[in-house]
């Protein structure tokens, strides 16, 4: 019993009175998912198993999900002594048998259910619903959104996600833009890009954020792309009272590890006394942390930095070294290293000279 409640727990979180028995089992009956529209209600069926013979009144309370339920507030409770998020009862219970723990609800989120009786208490944390929440569609008003489902960029360079969307625009007010990361609930969590100022985002200098200035441009450019920047994210409209979240495509950013190496233009032949250019580009163009280029040979050389605008806020990095090349130089390596100082990784390249 001690294996098997062992292997619960990692699972789910126990305390004493999750430990199962012949008298005790805790089970909960409720769908994965429900799909309602803007302004409307839905019914959430749910029933579930647990040690009703405990004495003390049966409390049961719904959480959002990754909410600790000790110290979180709930958005459902049959506790007086536990207030609610919303206390007049917009979010409640629906179901008055002491095994239904059928929830009424309009905002998407997952969510998953507590029971408190006594000593007994227990998360059923195996199933947590998402309640989705769809645009209320009209002839006036409708939500659309144009975005690839997913986006691959190596770690230190730079992606831009292509990004259009329809929305309510005549609705009084400024225009809020947002993007957001997934599983994240737009009413508690910062932000990765805004154009609110009231809601600045988790990173105020520019590096995620918005690359479009047209009103129906979601556009989003990240630049000195980590490993961490790896997730499924959403974008959100807010005009007045006009406001959506497009839950229905949220982009992925794969980021992978920096495979691609310098771009090296030597001469195929150089003659000795003849003075050179050679030049070392830096795989992709960004708008970020300039990349730092360097080179390796020995060489009695002078090297230069050149930065190429490119559209899009977007710059191509390169350096030109400048040497003359001597019979002693013919088949001497070259090597020119790109660093990407704002996420620590680099790459190079290297050849043989002929002269």
């Amino acid at each position: 019993l001690g294996i098997l409640l062992a292997l619960l727990c990692q699972g789910l979180v126990c305390s004493p009175a999750a430990q199962l028995s012949q008298e005790q089992v805790y089970r909960i009956h409720v769908a994965a998912h429900v799909t309602v529209q803007q302004g409307l209600c839905v019914l959430l069926p749910c029933h579930f198993t647990a040690d009703f013979e405990f004495p003390r009144p049966v409390y049961k309370y719904w959480f959002l999900r990754g909410a600790d339920w000790h110290s979180s507030v709930p958005v459902a409770s049959t506790n007086p002594n536990r207030p609610l998020q919303e206390p007049r009862g917009r979010i409640h219970l629906a179901g008055e048998p002491r095994n239904d723990c059928s929830l009424r609800v309009s905002d998407r989120e997952h969510y998953y259910f507590c029971l408190e009786k006594g000593e007994s208490k227990y998360s059923y944390l195996e199933i947590q619903p998402l309640v989705n929440v769809t645009a209320q569609l009209s002839q006036g008003q409708v939500y659309r959104i144009q975005v690839a489902p997913h986006v691959t960029v190596q770690q230190g360079l730079c992606v831009l996600l292509p990004c259009n969307f329809t929305a309510n625009f005549k609705s009084p007010g400024p225009v809020y833009k947002y993007w957001f990361l997934r599983d994240t609930n737009w009413h508690r969590s910062v932000p990765v890009v805004s154009t609110n100022p009231d809601r600045p985002p988790k990173e105020p200098r520019g590096r995620i954020r918005l690359a479009g200035e047209a009103e129906d441009d979601c556009s989003l450019s990240i630049s000195d792309v980590r490993a961490e920047d790896r997730d499924r994210y959403y974008f959100r409209f807010e005009k007045g009272e006009s406001k959506y979240s497009y839950l229905e495509i949220q982009p992925l950013v794969n980021v992978t590890e920096l495979r691609d190496q310098p771009v090296l233009r030597v001469p195929e032949v150089l003659k000795p006394g003849q003075p050179v250019n050679v030049t070392c580009q830096a795989p992709g163009t960004c708008s970020g942390t300039p990349p730092q280029i360097t080179w390796t040979g020995g060489f009695d050389s002078t090297a230069m930095d050149v930065s190429e605008p490119q559209g899009n806020g977007s710059v191509s990095y390169s350096s030109v070294l400048h040497f003359t090349p001597t019979l002693a130089h013919d088949g001497k390596e070259l090597g020119c290293t790109v660093t990407y100082p704002a996420v620590g990784v680099s790459t190079r390249r290297a050849l043989r000279l002929h002269v």
